[in-house]
Formats: C-alpha cells, sequence, structure tokens
C-alpha cells in the first residue's frame, strides 16, 4: 500500500464478525505516534475457506508483516502457519502470525500473557484453588496454559459439554487437575460457591446478558472470587457489573487485549511498549 511516496507495510485481524474490533485502533495510533510506516486493517472471513485465503495472501506478499487471529480461527490458523513458538506448540492455538522474510508464517500465542499478567498485578502472586472456566476454545486453552502450576482444580463448561471435555483433558498434561462438564444451572450452582477464580472465555457477554444466569450470580457468587471476562465490547458487561456489586476484583477484556497486543508489537517490531499506553489508544 503507498501514501505519497512511502511504502505502508500491512497487518491485520483476521476473523468473522469482528467489525467490534478494537485492535486497529490501538496498532493505527501506536504507528503515527511511533512513525512506523505500517497499517492495520480488519479481514472479515465469513468461512474457513476465505481465512485460509487470507492467511496465503500474506505469505506471498512481501509487504504484509503478519496478522492476529480471532474467533472462530485461533484453531485452523494453527494448522496453516509453518513455524511454531514453544507457546502455541503447547496451547495448540494461535492469535498472532509474523511473516518471516523468506516468506514462512511463524504462528504465536500471546493470549496467555493477556491472561496471566493482569491476573499478577491483581492478585500477586496469582494462584487460585478452583478456576470456572466457561468456554473451550482458543482463549480457553490459553487461559488454561497460563494458568498451570497456579490452580489446583479447574471447571471448564462448554455448550455441549464434549469440548470441555476434551479441553480438560488437554489440561491434564499441564498438569491441571480439570473437569469437563456441559453447561447448565445445576453445574454453576455447584460450583460457584467454590470458585475463587471465574474466567468468561466466551463472546457470550454483554451489558444485559451473563453467560451465567443473574439469579445465581446474585446467589451464589463471593466477594472473594476474581472475575475475569474476555469481552471488552461493551466493557462493562453484565457479570462484571454484577461482580463489582459483590466486591469482587475485576478484569475486563481490554486488559487482555492490550497485554497480548504489547507482545504482538515486540514480535513484529521489536519495540517494548506499556499495556496502560495501548489501553489509553483504545479508549481515547
Amino acid at each position: 500500500m503507498f501514501t505519497g511516496n512511502i511504502v505502508l507495510k500491512k497487518l491485520f485481524i483476521l476473523g468473522k464478525d469482528i467489525s467490534y474490533t478494537l485492535s486497529p485502533k490501538i496498532y493505527n495510533r501506536l504507528f503515527v505516534e511511533k512513525s512506523i510506516d505500517a497499517q492495520y486493517t480488519v479481514v472479515e472471513a465469513p468461512t474457513e475457506q476465505d481465512a485460509v485465503r487470507s492467511i496465503t495472501n500474506c505469505r506471498n506478499d512481501i509487504l504484509c508483516l503478519g496478522f492476529n487471529v480471532t474467533k472462530p480461527y485461533k484453531l485452523l490458523a494453527y494448522q496453516h502457519v509453518d513455524q511454531l513458538d514453544e507457546h502455541a506448540t503447547r496451547i495448540g492455538a494461535i492469535n498472532t502470525v509474523a511473516r518471516l522474510s523468506y516468506g514462512e508464517l511463524k504462528g504465536y500465542n500471546t493470549d496467555w500473557l493477556g491472561v496471566i499478567e493482569p491476573l499478577e498485578k491483581l492478585d500477586s502472586p496469582a494462584k487460585y484453588d478452583v478456576l470456572l472456566l466457561i468456554g473451550a476454545g482458543g482463549a480457553a486453552r490459553a487461559a488454561l496454559y497460563a494458568l498451570q502450576s497456579r490452580v489446583r482444580k479447574a471447571y471448564i463448561v462448554s455448550r455441549t459439554g464434549v469440548t470441555a471435555q476434551q479441553l480438560a483433558r488437554k489440561a491434564g498434561i499441564w498438569g491441571i487437575d480439570a473437569k469437563g462438564m456441559k453447561a447448565s444451572s445445576e453445574v454453576y450452582v455447584e460450583v460457584l460457591p467454590r470458585t475463587d477464580l471465574l474466567i468468561n472465555a466466551t463472546p457470550a457477554s454483554t451489558d444485559t446478558f451473563s453467560p451465567i444466569p443473574r439469579k445465581i450470580l446474585d446467589k451464589y457468587l463471593h466477594q472473594t472470587t476474581t472475575v475475569f471476562d474476555m469481552v471488552y465490547k461493551p466493557l462493562d458487561t453484565l457479570l462484571l457489573q454484577i461482580a463489582k456489586s459483590k466486591g469482587c476484583k475485576v478484569v475486563d477484556g481490554l486488559w487482555m487485549l492490550v497485554h497480548q497486543a504489547k507482545h504482538n508489537i515486540k514480535i513484529w517490531f521489536g519495540l517494548e511498549v506499556c499495556a496502560k499506553l495501548l489501553r489509553r489508544y483504545a479508549l481515547s
């Protein structure tokens, strides 16, 4: 891409139904502030075939520095890169890709850093007895990986329970005692009173809808639980509103986004930036 006599390097975020993303706002503001000749855009991929085509396009484009990948393609992208960093290999999902000088693509997972770094700032040391994890996709995998050796028992719930059980087996490899279950009110009533870290790793969280029914949160969520909602639009989800009303410590999804973004920037440009600065860009 050309702007006057300047050739802009290309970066993008790849996903489905992601018009809400704040990533272009964050990165493009940084590029202006740091005089980096690059542009970050959104690439919508309605199908897996579209996603693979976009990955191939980056591979073949010398101006492409790489891309981020989000729902629902973190596992798909993992299968279509040439190299993986050690964390991506162990997690089995990627959220960041760098195009190497000879055209190969290297996949990274920085989501796990987006989980553990905010928790370490909030709950130092970030160690928990019981984790309740809602979701079993790529972001949930990263969360469990981040919390290995920091959680005694993990309960993972998903819509059907099948993916939760699969992830529970994966967690066992990381030394986490985990149980996968189908999401239900009965499960939440049983587990929530014993939970000291609750993570929502699904997009099913808004300012009017919580992945756990409100009546259950009102009755069983207690003040000593730390609540982490990976959703950042809206920033103040109903889940976090209820948690704050109970006096819980909370982490919103924007903290996850900016903490992983600072590591993405180091991968692509070798540049050290502060997560708080990136958060200011997102909220400006």
